[in-house]
């Protein structure tokens, strides 16, 4: 069985993040820049789901009304 290695988790999990923040990025650039030409933008996915904060927001909002 092979030994735990936090350090190279860390590392891994590291490179992870920041591979993630990339893409990220690069999507969020290409989104402004087509919000900037007037290109309609992409409805969210239905697999993209909501923060639960975002939730407990929403319905705070409605109920406030």
């Amino acid at each position: 069985m092979a030994e735990f290695d936090p350090d190279k988790l860390g590392e891994r999990l590291e490179k992870l993040n920041r591979e993630q923040l990339v893409t990220m990025e690069k999507l969020v650039e290409e989104l402004l820049a087509d919000m900037k030409e007037g290109k309609p933008v992409p409805k969210r996915s239905d697999h993209t789901h909501l923060s639960p904060l975002a939730g407990i927001v929403k319905g705070r909002a409605s109920s406030e009304r």
